[in-house]
C-alpha cells in the first residue's frame, strides 16, 4: 500500500478495509524469488532479517545452530564496512549464544548503508580461554533508513498464511514497482507456536530468502499466536516497541498503531492453557 500526504482518511481507511477482508495484498519492490529450505549452513540456522527501522537505528537478527560470538560490520559503501556492532547487556559483550539482535545505532536518516553478520563457533568457554571454531560471513546486503519528512509511505500486508510459507512466494507474484518501506504480517502466520524450529521454517527463513535482509517486516500478533507452547517465547524473534505486541510510531506521513489482537477468548479457556492461569489467579 502506498500512502501520500495528500490522499483523503476516508479513501485510505476505504482501502485498508478492503485489504483486511481480503487477507491479501498485491506485492511490490521485490523480485521474484522462491521459497527455499532453511539454510543448510552448520552455523548459521535463519536470517538475517532486519526489525525496527528507524531514521537513525535499525536491528539486525540472525540464529546459529552453535553458540557462537557474533556482530554485524556495516558502512556507506559495499566495499568498506568499517563500522562494528554487538550487544552489549549489563557491561558485558554479549556471546556464547545463538539468538542474535544487534542494532546499528547512529545511523543518518534516509541513506543507504550495507552490511553482513559474522557468527564465531565457541568451542569452549572458560574463564582464562576462549576457544573459537569456524567463521560464518554472510554476502554483503543493504538497507535504507526511513525519511522523517517523507512524502509517501509504501508497505504490504500478509495476513492468515497459517503454516503456508509457500504463499510468501506466491503472492511476491503481484507485486508491482513501488519499493516497499517495510512489510507488515498482520497476525496468523501459524496455527499454534510449537518450538523454534516451526518459527524458523514457516516465518524467518521463508522471509529472509524472500526480503528481509533488505527490507524490515513488523509482526502484529494474531490470536493464533497465543497458542501453543512456545507462544510464551515468539517475542525473543521480533523487535517491536519496548518488547510489547502493541506500540506505535511515525514513518514518513503516517502515524501507525500496531495493535495486539492476540486474545480471542475468555482467558480461561483450553487454548491458552486453562491449568496455567488458574494457577496464576488462585
Amino acid at each position: 500500500m502506498e500512502i501520500n500526504k495528500k490522499v483523503k482518511r476516508r479513501k485510505f481507511i476505504s482501502a485498508i478495509g478492503l485489504l483486511g477482508l481480503a487477507g491479501v495484498t498485491p506485492l511490490s519492490g521485490f523480485a521474484t524469488a522462491k521459497v527455499l529450505k532453511p539454510d543448510e549452513e552448520p552455523i548459521l540456522k535463519a536470517g538475517p532479517y532486519l526489525q525496527a527501522a528507524y531514521p537513525n537505528k535499525i536491528t539486525v537478527r540472525w540464529l546459529t545452530n552453535l553458540p557462537c560470538y557474533s556482530y554485524v560490520e556495516f558502512g556507506e559503501t559495499s566495499d568498506k564496512l568499517d563500522r562494528k556492532a554487538h550487544t552489549v547487556q549489563s557491561g558485558l559483550i554479549e556471546a556464547f549464544n545463538n539468538n542474535n539482535a544487534i542494532t546499528l545505532k547512529n545511523l543518518q536518516p534516509a541513506k543507504e548503508y550495507f552490511y553482513r553478520i559474522v557468527s564465531r563457533v565457541i568451542l569452549d568457554f572458560i574463564p582464562n580461554k576462549i576457544v573459537y571454531g569456524d567463521t560464518y560471513t554472510s554476502p554483503v546486503y543493504a538497507f535504507k533508513t526511513p525519511a522523517p519528512k517523507a512524502e509517501t509511505l509504501a508497505f504490504s500486508i500478509f495476513n492468515d498464511i497459517h503454516n503456508r510459507p509457500e504463499s510468501f512466494g506466491h503472492l511476491m507474484k503481484y507485486q508491482g514497482d513501488t519499493k516497499k518501506d517495510f512489510i507488515f504480517l498482520n497476525g496468523d502466520m501459524i496455527n499454534f507456536a510449537t518450538d523454534e524450529n516451526q518459527v524458523v521454517n514457516l516465518i524467518l527463513q521463508p522471509l529472509s530468502t524472500l526480503f528481509a535482509t533488505n527490507t524490515p517486516f513488523i509482526l502484529s500478533r494474531g490470536n493464533h499466536e497465543t497458542r501453543g507452547k512456545f507462544s510464551r517465547h515468539l517475542n525473543n524473534y521480533f523487535d517491536g516497541g519496548e518488547n510489547r505486541y502493541y506500540y506505535s510510531f511515525q514513518h514518513g506521513p503516517a502515524y501507525i498503531i500496531v495493535l495486539d489482537s492476540g486474545e480471542d477468548k475468555a482467558d480461561g479457556v483450553m487454548v491458552y492453557g486453562e491449568s496455567l492461569i488458574l494457577m496464576l489467579t488462585v
